[in-house]
């Protein structure tokens, strides 16, 4: 007799008993149930084929969760690709609006070049009628610029005649008039040439020799405004009686 294998079923009978199971059949379904009822070899497979099988439901049970848990992830995939393409669909449509815009852009730049090309000219027109401006009203501001051109000897002589109109209303008595003084210093105006030729209008053309001598022989001579300039011959300019021939 196996003690092991007795105490085991006295168990099983008396948890049967405690449930209320009192008849032959409920007992022996329990002992069944056990395996109290097979052979020690049957018994020992059956708990290894329980042992299998709970193992394969676990395994079981951790498949299912991998699967819910890959599912979730593909629903996942798939709702970030649902999303990705429409973000996609909204890029082709912006890339669409862009191009269009682009086009009507170079059609209209194309369209104002005319329009550009004539503000560009009439820009640089401006700024040449502004320079040509500028330059007229610094000419403006001088009353005789031909004067202004004038070389210094030319000046001086200019200026001299000048001068002398002017001095010729107190030098008469009584003194000339203003509207007389004002003529005769236009008339020495009017009687110069073009600034730089270097002589007066009643004056004959100077030929290249005076040209060159004209200068140095200018230094020998007081100004003609100058009160030692004079144009006549004084008794200190005639030979002494005592002078050697």
């Amino acid at each position: 007799m196996n003690a092991k294998r007795v105490n085991a079923a006295a168990g099983v009978i008396h948890a049967s008993q405690v449930k209320g199971k009192q008849t032959a059949t409920g007992l022996a379904a329990d002992l069944e149930a056990a395996c109290m009822l097979q052979s020690p070899e049957t018994a020992a497979e059956q708990v290894e084929l329980r042992a299998m099988l709970e193992k394969r439901t676990e395994l079981l049970r951790v498949v299912q969760a991998t699967a819910r848990r890959l599912r979730k992830e593909a629903d996942g995939r798939k709702a970030f690709g649902d999303q990705l393409k429409a973000e996609n669909a909204g890029l082709r449509d912006l890339n669409r609006k862009l191009v269009e815009q682009a086009r009507e852009a170079r059609a209209y730049v194309t369209a104002m070049r005319p329009d550009y090309q004539a503000a560009a000219r009439l820009r640089r027109e401006n700024d040449e009628l502004r320079a040509r401006v500028a330059e007229l009203e610094a000419h403006e501001k001088r009353a005789l610029p031909w004067a202004h051109a004038m070389p210094d000897d030319d000046l001086h002589g200019f200026l001299g005649d000048l001068v002398s109109a002017a001095m010729g209303r107190w030098q008469h008595s009584p003194e000339v008039p203003d509207r007389e003084v004002l003529a005769a210093v236009e008339k020495a105006c009017a009687q110069w040439r073009t600034p730089g030729q270097g002589y007066r209008s009643d004056e004959p053309e100077t030929d290249g020799i005076t040209l060159r001598f004209a200068p140095v022989a200018a230094l020998r001579e007081d100004p003609h405004e100058s009160p030692l300039h004079h144009t006549y011959r004084l008794g200190r300019d005639l030979p002494q009686p005592d002078a050697a021939p």
